[in-house]
């Protein structure tokens, strides 16, 4: 492997990955789309195996407002990556499931704030549960360092910025 320095003058070496084409059943985006798709699959069984019929989708906006409440419409699709009508369908389902409510602003009454209702607030625990033993037994067999090497990867092509267009 080549090596590239890091820090500019002086700075440590370290090995430049080596990126080749593969076949198109191991290519990182196409076994990233893979393990999301299983991941969030099994998630869904796991949750309905304890009465919550819900998509992943939907789950993931329960999550954001478990840690942070009362967000806006635009602020939930912005956190997950939705347009406003992708958003807004997600966020009916869990209205109708009685997981959350729309409130009108006092300041604009076209701006939409979520809330979680008691329903919504109860269910965490259950559903934090079931969520993290699933998760524990997709990863069982890697260490701890492999799991944070895992996501540090993740992390580290999250936060790339988009290579130029040239």
């Amino acid at each position: 492997m080549a090596a590239r320095k890091l820090g500019g003058r002086g700075g440590r070496s370290q090995p430049s990955p080596k990126v080749a084409l593969t076949p198109t059943t191991r290519t990182p985006g196409r076994l990233l789309h893979d393990a999301h798709q299983r991941l969030s699959a099994g998630l869904v069984r796991s949750l309905q195996q304890v009465g919550y019929d819900l998509s992943a989708e939907a789950w993931v906006i329960l999550f954001l407002l478990w840690e942070n409440d009362n967000l806006t419409q635009v602020e939930i699709g912005s956190q997950i990556g939705k347009d406003r009508h992708q958003t807004s369908r997600l966020i009916d389902v869990l209205e109708q499931a009685n997981f959350v409510e729309r409130k009108s602003t006092t300041t604009d009454r076209r701006l939409k704030r979520v809330a979680l209702t008691q329903a919504g607030r109860r269910a965490r625990l259950k559903v934090s549960g079931v969520a993290t033993e699933y998760l524990e037994a997709m990863f069982a067999g890697l260490t701890q360092a492999e799991y944070d090497i895992f996501v540090g990867c993740l992390e580290h092509i999250i936060g790339r910025p988009l290579p130029k267009e040239g």
